[in-house]
């Protein structure tokens, strides 16, 4: 932990693929953690899901404020008008409680228009509706504690940022998909960069000899990632072997 200057477990994150992996080692684990639901809003690569998911995140996150919020999004200089509406609307909605924002969903709305004028997506929109109906997915935009190291998916660890990072699912057949389309290997890939680039200090991509096939009902032999093998990334790792 020292090594990496890590003060609080939740600079830890584990990373992956799909929520399925992400539960099983949550319940594995032996140290205090917080498991993320990945939502369908996460699945979204549009503006508007990423800001609904940024907005939620910040709303459940008491170390930010309103003016925070606003300044990511706003100019208060050549933006004065727009800035000064964003900050009353945001103030409003931080001060309500999260069984309050869906009958408030309008004034979030307001605020994607703002930032968005011309990506508007009602789709989107429905799933932010579930979302804010839901107790559990709503909860997965809550920050974990201090002594709580994250687990979460690749989807939902989109726009964050922790000190080391351990990623899962880098298996032959799992990531990517074998045999698929060119535009999900593309989405894979796209995934695959998103979990490399969450670690500030350190990124441990785990290997392990076996891993569980769901098709067969068993442990089978594990074979690599093709995405390990691009660009020479081999001769760039370190290579730890751990047991236990």
């Amino acid at each position: 932990m020292k090594k990496y200057n890590i003060e609080h477990k939740n600079d830890i994150a584990v990373l992956c693929r799909k929520n399925e992996t992400a539960e099983k080692v949550h319940l594995l684990f032996k140290t205090p953690s917080k498991l993320f639901i990945d939502t369908e809003l996460d699945r979204f690569s549009s503006y508007w899901a990423r800001f609904f998911c940024d907005f939620l995140r910040c709303y459940y996150d008491k170390n930010i404020y309103g003016i925070d919020f606003v300044n990511a999004y706003f100019d208060r200089e050549y933006q004065s008008k727009s800035y000064f509406k964003a900050l009353d609307v945001v103030n409003k909605l931080f001060s309500l409680r999260d069984t309050d924002l869906f009958n408030n969903v309008s004034l979030i709305i307001l605020l994607a228009e703002m930032v968005y004028p011309k990506y508007k997506n009602e789709e989107v929109v429905v799933k932010l509706k579930q979302i804010l109906l839901n107790y559990n997915q709503r909860s997965s935009f809550k920050p974990a504690d201090d002594n709580q190291i994250c687990i979460l998916t690749l989807h939902k660890s989109k726009g964050l940022e922790y000190k080391a990072v351990f990623l899962l699912d880098l298996y032959k057949w799992i990531f990517p998909r074998e045999k698929c389309s060119k535009d999900n290997y593309i989405q894979d890939l796209n995934l695959h960069y998103v979990g490399i680039t969450r670690s500030k200090e350190v990124c441990y991509i785990m290997q392990g000899n076996k891993r569980f096939s769901k098709q067969y009902g068993t442990y089978i032999n594990a074979e690599e990632s093709s995405f390990l093998k691009f660009y020479n990334l081999p001769s760039l790792r370190c290579n730890i072997d751990w047991e236990g």
